[in-house]
């Protein structure tokens, strides 16, 4: 919830920044109600746009997106470990929280989940821009108000955020599910029963793969749990008795 809420609110600063640049264009053009009747005009919401693109992949945007997703790592980081820390003391009553608070498998899963949000992040503000620029083109076509434009990419904001939403899910599963395997196989871990969350949403073949058991070391088709797009399923620790 926390990584959709900043994903939202990325896109909600970005589409103001869009709107107030595209307000400015109009007020030069005051006299032109609808957007196609100013080539000029036209040009000049092109440029404005290109000249935001631009400084989206300045170094201060590539910043903004590395501490987002640096703070995203850290969060799913700490509930992980809280989690699995529980799980294996609720069935061998032994709290092993200081074996895996870090090592270097949990620090290269922690880079990796960065990097690829780094650069999810910043594809959600580029591929926005896309959008707009696409509304712009067919509310010229289409000789709107600006009125109507600004209503346009309004609408566009939302279609972002449904991506933003579907981004958030799922890469806390996915980085979750690597961080459990890590951490699970530091402890000598090699096997786990698959089980899901339960409900209507879960796909028929990790319904199947629920109660069964797995090796780290050879997963089934499905993937192991969250590597699959917006797998909720988790890894329960499996301990062989003696």
């Amino acid at each position: 919830m926390w990584y959709r809420f900043q994903l939202n609110t990325y896109i909600d600063r970005l589409n103001d920044e869009i709107i107030k640049t595209l307000q400015g264009v109009f007020l030069r053009f005051g006299d032109s109600k609808f957007v196609d009747t100013n080539p000029v005009m036209k040009l000049a919401m092109l440029q404005a746009l290109d000249k935001l693109a631009d400084s989206l992949s300045s170094q201060k945007a590539r910043l903004m997106a590395n501490q987002l997703a640096s703070e995203f790592a850290k969060r799913v980081n700490q509930q992980n470990h809280a989690q699995t820390v529980a799980s294996i003391k609720s069935v061998l009553g032994v709290d092993v929280s200081d074996f895996i608070m870090s090592n270097q498998f949990i620090t290269a899963e922690i880079e990796i989940a960065m990097l690829e949000n780094i650069n999810l992040i910043v594809s959600v503000a580029e591929e926005h821009l896309l959008k707009v620029r696409q509304v712009i083109h067919h509310n010229i076509l289409d000789g709107q108000r600006h009125s109507s434009v600004i209503n346009a990419v309004s609408r566009a904001g939302q279609v972002s955020k449904s991506r933003a939403k579907v981004i958030a899910r799922d890469q806390t599963n996915k980085f979750n599910g690597a961080l459990t395997r890590v951490r699970q196989q530091s402890l000598g871990i090699e096997q786990y029963i698959w089980s899901t969350s339960g409900d209507e949403r879960v796909r028929q073949e990790h319904r199947e793969n629920n109660g069964k058991l797995f090796r780290w070391d050879s997963p089934p088709i499905t993937g192991h749990p969250g590597q699959d797009i917006q797998c909720r399923c988790v890894a329960i620790p499996y301990f062989e008795s003696d």
